[in-house]
């Protein structure tokens, strides 16, 4: 299982280890022929599944931004333009991250795997105290199986800006120490309830985590607001090859779109988009990708954190008309469930 977690074509959701883009960690072509065309060892061992990256042919569900051998996670965001207009290839707007910008950002990776922490990356998420960290339920969650994966050896990294670099603290999580919101179902269309919290095995140290938004802060979801996306995702809207997946983070500034535009978008495609528990932000050209999959969607003013990335439509990243949708942590529920999560 490799990097980059969000959703793609289907809205492949994995629980225990983030969603996202599934890359193939060996040195075989894998099956989309256009993985082929890269020569680095990164290029080959990055390099998503044709499942992973397009799905299995529904069109009913989220595609999951995670980056794993088995399931690609790629996210879309979506501006005013009609749904016909062409998709920039890159990630328009969206710049590096410099060395400690963001420290309460993390990275899951999959020790089980082969190579480095490039590779083994496949999800995002953020501390938000000295021994818990936020992301997706989907990046646990094997959408051909139906269930949790339970084989990963997780590791999360708080800290680290440039994927490869010693960066940061390295925490081990254990299995029953990584909760999945109980009201979360990869198998239904809509992904809601799509939160995970994994709790280290000992707390970070010197680290300020991200705030959470609150039941009173729905400002920050105003139509139009400017919020920030960042992880390790691709910076291609359908990504091609390991190359089209940076090492050093990167962070876009995207819009809050309505709920009511964005309940048209995904119903038009036989999804549900659910305004209670979702938030929905993007523009064409700039988006969370594959591998994003669990990260935030926050406020960089006051850093705090609106949204958990959980997915996009099918057809790749930064698309017209289709935003990125996150879970939205001040929904009452959903909030309530994080910080007991945490406390245990």
């Amino acid at each position: 299982m490799k990097r980059i977690t969000l959703l793609l074509t289907v809205m492949a959701t994995a629980l225990l280890v983030a969603s996202g883009v599934a890359w193939a960690v060996n040195k075989t072509c894998p099956p989309h022929p256009q993985v082929c065309s890269g020569t680095s060892g990164d290029a080959v061992l990055k390099s998503p599944s044709q499942d992973n990256m397009y799905g299995k042919g529904d069109n009913d569900t989220y595609t999951n931004f995670v980056s794993r051998n088995s399931h690609a996670d790629l996210m879309v965001a979506a501006d005013e333009q009609p749904s016909s207009a062409s998709v920039s290839p890159m990630i328009v707007g969206g710049t590096q991250v410099p060395n400690g910008k963001y420290p309460f950002m993390a990275a899951l990776l999959d020790k089980s795997k082969p190579g480095g922490a490039f590779q083994q990356q496949f999800c995002a998420g953020t501390l938000i105290d000295q021994d818990s960290v936020l992301t997706a339920a989907h990046c646990f969650f094997d959408p051909q199986t139906g269930a949790f994966e339970r084989e990963i050896n997780l590791q999360v990294v708080v800290g680290r800006t440039v994927i490869n670099q010693n960066q940061g603290q390295l925490r081990s999580v254990s299995l029953p120490h990584r909760y999945i919101h109980p009201r979360y179902d990869g198998s239904r269309r809509g992904n809601v309830y799509d939160a995970a919290v994994l709790k280290l095995i000992r707390p970070v140290k010197g680290i300020k985590p991200i705030k959470l938004a609150t039941a009173r802060q729905n400002d920050l979801e105003k139509p139009g607001r400017i919020l920030t996306a960042a992880g390790w995702g691709s910076v291609r809207s359908m990504p091609q090859s390991g190359e089209d997946y940076p090492k050093r983070m990167h962070e876009v500034s995207v819009p809050v779109v309505s709920d009511s535009r964005a309940k048209r978008a995904y119903q038009s495609l036989g999804i549900k988009y659910s305004p209670s528990l979702q938030v929905a932000a993007g523009k064409k050209g700039k988006s969370a990708c594959f591998g994003d999959s669990g990260g935030p969607l926050f406020d960089s003013g006051s850093r705090t954190q609106v949204g958990i990335t959980s997915g996009g439509a099918p057809g790749g990243c930064g698309r017209a008309h289709y935003p990125v949708v996150y879970t939205e942590v001040n929904n009452t529920e959903i909030g309530k469930w994080i910080l007991r999560a945490a406390k245990r």
